[in-house]
């Protein structure tokens, strides 16, 4: 079998917060971030780690940017890339409707702890 690397996807359509790299929630289990601590959040990424990319593409209903974040242990970001050289893909499409941050912070959490290779995790 060949060897892959994961490439997580996060669309990002509402929130997030970058402060210490902590999301609002892990600051207080009552609390989500806004759609520019979201974006935030991943930029502050994408600044400090070569596996993290932030684009922009498109536009929400509501008229705010969408994001696309991805994460690759190799650091290229080229979906053609990942085709051809036959890596895994995982797409994580969360923050869609009012109400459901949960998938928000967990993603975020991940994300965050897999380019930091904290609690175990790692990208493959």
């Amino acid at each position: 079998m060949k060897n892959k690397f994961l490439v997580v996807c996060i669309l990002c359509i509402s929130s997030f917060a970058a402060s210490s790299q902590k999301t609002p929630f892990e600051k207080d289990t009552n609390v989500t971030a806004t759609y520019e601590e979201c974006i935030a959040f991943y930029e502050a990424l994408d600044k400090k780690y070569a596996s993290v990319e932030v684009k922009t593409f498109g536009e929400t209903d509501g008229g705010e940017h969408l994001q696309l974040v991805t994460i690759t242990k190799d650091g290229n970001h080229n979906p053609s890339h990942w085709k051809q050289t036959n890596k895994m893909v995982i797409l994580i499409n969360n923050g869609i409707h009012p109400g459901e941050p949960d998938g928000i912070d967990a993603s975020m959490m991940l994300a965050r702890d897999m380019v930091q290779q904290k609690n175990g995790l790692q990208l493959p």
